[in-house]
């Protein structure tokens, strides 16, 4: 698209170009202090530079995109989870997704979350830390809030809440066990409970 195109094409490829560079730097494809060219990612993209430019300035605001006159544009260093400002969003966050989560939590979607916890159970290193990520994504996708699973995504894009628990990896697959049940009884306070235990930071591994 070149830059004469309309407000609304304009808009359109801007969202496009946001939601996969947001999907790229979730993915680990792009990695934090990664260095970002606008042209580079124009082309990558197959788009004219300016949707990538109006897209990098909306993931600066939100965090995920550092840029300074010398160095340019790169991925951001995650925060450690320990500021309480950031803390308090995210158990806000969380809690509001649990509470829609819980008005969707069919058999089904609790049986695709015990599948994910029994396959955590058996990986080890990246795949584990993929399949712990996946795990807490999928109860959050139960709510069926597209504006609720962008920010959830940019949390863990953010802070360091991927990473894996440092208790023993049965304590964790029955950590996850208990806050699916927690799920499947639609028990919403007690889930709130688990899943800020889970996240406790002095419990995971940097």
């Amino acid at each position: 698209m070149d830059d004469t195109a309309s407000g609304s094409e304009r808009q359109l490829k801007t969202d496009l170009v946001e939601r996969e560079l947001l999907r790229m730097i979730d993915s680990g494809e792009l990695r934090p202090g990664e260095a970002l060219q606008q042209r580079d990612i124009a082309r990558r993209l197959e788009v004219s530079p300016t949707p990538v430019r109006e897209a990098f300035r909306r993931l600066e605001a939100a965090g995920l995109i550092v840029s300074n006159s010398h160095s340019g544009a790169r991925v951001a260093e995650p925060i450690v989870p320990t500021d309480p400002d950031a803390l308090r969003v995210r158990a806000a966050l969380e809690h509001v997704g649990i509470e829609m989560a819980l008005q969707h939590a069919t058999p089904e979607y609790v049986a695709e979350l015990r599948r994910l916890n029994e396959a955590y159970a058996a990986a080890a290193g990246p795949e584990a830390r993929e399949l712990h990520r996946r795990l807490h994504f999928k109860i959050f996708e139960m709510a069926g809030s597209p504006i609720l699973m962008t920010q959830i995504k940019l949390l863990w894009g953010m802070l360091e809440v991927g990473a894996l628990p440092r208790r023993e990896r049965v304590d964790s697959v029955n950590h996850h066990g208990a806050l699916i049940d927690a799920i499947a009884a639609r028990d919403v306070e007690l889930a709130k409970r688990l899943i800020d235990a889970h996240h406790n930071p002095s419990d995971l591994q940097g």
